[in-house]
């Protein structure tokens, strides 16, 4: 915005100041065609503001109602009912009022197309499709670099990776005493409520017999590269499988004010938009879902970045605290949904070629851990079903929680 001083040809006196804004273009050209004003006798003898005001023109400037007193004179002159009035303004008259146009003839033609429906909808799904090209952040680079130069396939088919750190070796600072605040904590909650204690210890051996945690030994244990991560649990009463989740806090601060979280890339989003899943299954006539079981728990995180996922843990009161290596994809880690998801790729990637049907649904039909897709006959159905299930055992993800609306792809699984 900017501050002017607009006064009449001649007359400097009755300068006015204005605060206006520069814009590129007030509006099209006005009026939209030339009018005809030879009948209009009452303005022949005027000084009018714009002499050609009805030959069409560029608008030089758009001045607003708040200034129209300090302009009009009050002298106006009428003419005929359909024509406009001249108003006097101290930059001449100016018109304002009806004005007669004559009716135009339109001619109106409506051209139809017989196309089939279905080619008609793709055409316009294709045209309101958005482009799909996403550029790498210089983060989401560095995560994947970090995968695709630490991604490793082992014996069993499992894949280790690292974990994605902004710097090699980071100094977090100590962060023990505050993880055994917290455990502590949360024994005195474990010891109000026996079930949900026994809950966790299950947890605790589960993990401990899956070797998904490794205990510390004593001579490794000091070290200033290292981060303990508190943690907590989250209760589902309605859950079938898993009522209890413990949760890793990896956003928790170090006594410098770090966090493992703060210090990881958490890469890429990787996973599908659910609405749009759930849209192109409506298609299928035979429809089925299944879910990895714990599908972060089944990617291993490479030995030397594995003192940065330590934790507390005890089976009793009594017991002297032992600590822990997280020993795989950690639940509460930033990073954690892109490993995960970035993992499922690759194998669907590697193993493309032996199972093209059920690389295609990992990488379209995955929504996190769930698999939701279908196809028009049970026999494609079953196809599909197969080689998902050989595809997730090749990389040791195994496939649970089946539902479908044909009792055969149940049936195949029970």
């Amino acid at each position: 915005m900017i501050t002017i001083t607009m006064s009449p040809v001649n007359q400097s006196e009755s300068s006015i100041p204005l605060d206006v804004n520069i814009v590129s273009k007030i509006t099209d050209c006005t009026p939209q065609e030339t009018l005809q004003v030879t009948s209009w006798p009452h303005i022949t003898q005027l000084d009018l503001a714009d002499p050609t005001f009805h030959i069409p023109g560029q608008i030089d400037i758009l001045l607003g109602a708040d200034i129209a007193p300090a302009i009009f004179t009050g002298a106006h002159i009428t003419g005929h009912q359909y024509h406009p009035t001249a108003f006097g303004t101290v930059f001449g008259c100016v018109l304002m009022g009806p004005m007669a146009i004559p009716p135009k003839s339109v001619t109106s033609m409506l051209v139809t197309v017989d196309t089939i429906l279905e080619q008609t909808l793709t055409k316009f799904w294709e045209m309101e499709e958005p482009p799909h090209i996403h550029h790498l952040s210089t983060d989401e680079m560095h995560a994947e670099r970090i995968f695709m130069s630490s991604v490793n396939r082992l014996a069993s088919g499992r894949f280790s990776i690292a974990l994605p750190l902004k710097h090699p070796h980071p100094i977090l600072g100590e962060s023990r005493t505050m993880a055994q605040t917290r455990f502590q904590y949360l024994e005195r909650r474990l010891s109000k409520d026996k079930e949900l204690s026994q809950q966790y210890k299950e947890f605790m051996r589960d993990y401990l017999a899956s070797q998904h945690m490794k205990v510390v030994p004593m001579n490794q244990r000091q070290t200033p590269y290292c981060y303990y991560i508190p943690y907590h649990c989250i209760v589902r009463p309605e859950s079938k499988t898993t009522k209890l989740r413990v949760v890793f806090d990896a956003s928790a601060l170090t006594t410098a004010g770090h966090s493992l979280n703060a210090n990881l890339y958490t890469g890429r989003k990787l996973q599908q938009e659910l609405p749009r899943i759930l849209i192109l299954a409506r298609v299928h006539k035979v429809l089925f879902t299944a879910d990895i079981k714990q599908m972060y728990r089944q990617i291993e995180i490479r030995s030397k970045d594995r003192d940065y996922l330590r934790i507390l843990w005890r089976f009793e009161p009594d017991e002297p605290i032992t600590e822990y290596r997280l020993c795989t994809v950690t639940y509460g880690a930033s990073s954690a949904p892109h490993q995960a998801l970035r993992t499922l790729q690759h194998l669907a990637k590697i193993e493309e070629t032996q199972f093209p049907i059920a690389a295609q649904i990992l990488m379209q039909d995955t929504f996190m851990d769930d698999i939701l897709t279908g196809a028009d006959t049970p026999e494609a159905a079953l196809v599909q079903q197969s080689q998902l299930i050989a595809l997730c055992n090749q990389g040791q993800f195994h496939l649970r929680k089946w539902a479908s609306n044909s009792p055969v792809i149940l049936q195949a699984v029970s």
